[in-house]
């Protein structure tokens, strides 16, 4: 969620001397002195890694429960909760693990990678943190019980010595997390030169796509992977199309 009081950085209004000189700060300062800065409003404004849920963490609603798979992409089911809002809880394992690299957050695409402690740091209104699930969920605002109930059910259900139950205290939670832009990865079925497939497998005629259009179920994970699609399947696209033979 944005921030319910706006810090300095925020309230700032839109300037090309404030960019050009923002700008200028990216290119020469040290990454100690400028990432700071970028990371008071940077550090929440993406959606948590996958590898957060992976990892351990559990998705539950405001009233406690857990409601959907965390692996397979919940954007769409935590907009379809009480007031659209989620909370992420972890333990201290998590957390621990999540704290600094290899393994972030969320990060800020070509400025820097955020953790637990940015969040701790640079939004105390979405981390939140107990020594016992019932009063984690007093932080947040959640049912105690129904919170511990959960919690102990996921952990049950984990398959004998398989990692990721939420188990050592402290406990950390991070939210109200809302789901803002789901966006439908895969796109149309394509062949190696981008000829768009029709519902029967057999090639369309003159239809090529590119981009997320074009990406043909794939799933690219990673800063900079989709625009690298879109500008080399693009090209690709263009010039497969250039070569087709011209009818009248």
């Amino acid at each position: 969620m944005e921030p319910t009081r706006p810090n300095l950085v925020r309230r700032l209004p839109p300037s090309w001397l404030l960019g050009k000189l923002m700008q200028w700060a990216l290119d020469h300062l040290p990454a100690s002195l400028f990432r700071p800065f970028v990371m008071s409003f940077m550090t929440a404004s993406m959606g948590p890694e996958a590898s957060l849920l992976r990892a351990g963490a559990v998705l539950v609603n405001r009233e406690g429960q857990r409601f959907v798979d965390e692996l397979v992409q919940p954007g769409l089911a935590i907009a379809q909760q009480p007031g659209g809002h989620a909370w992420l809880v972890f333990d201290s394992r998590v957390a621990t693990m999540f704290s600094g690299p290899p393994h972030y957050v969320s990060t800020a695409p070509g400025v820097a990678f955020a953790y637990v402690p940015d969040y701790q740091r640079h939004r105390p209104d979405l981390y939140h943190r107990a020594d016992s699930l019932e009063a984690l969920a007093g932080r947040v605002g959640l049912p105690g019980d129904a919170l511990r109930a959960t919690i102990e059910s996921r952990n049950a259900a984990l398959p004998e010595g398989v990692a990721g139950g939420v188990l050592q205290a402290p406990f950390h939670a991070l939210g109200p997390l809302e789901s803002r832009i789901v966006i439908t990865d895969g796109g149309l079925a394509v062949t190696e030169r981008h000829q768009v497939l029709g519902a029967d497998g057999g090639v369309i005629p003159r239809l090529y796509a590119a981009g997320a259009v074009g990406q043909g179920g794939a799933l690219l994970a990673g800063n900079g992977h989709h625009i690298g699609w879109a500008v080399t399947s693009g090209r690709r696209a263009g010039r497969f199309a250039a070569q087709e033979p011209r009818r009248l």
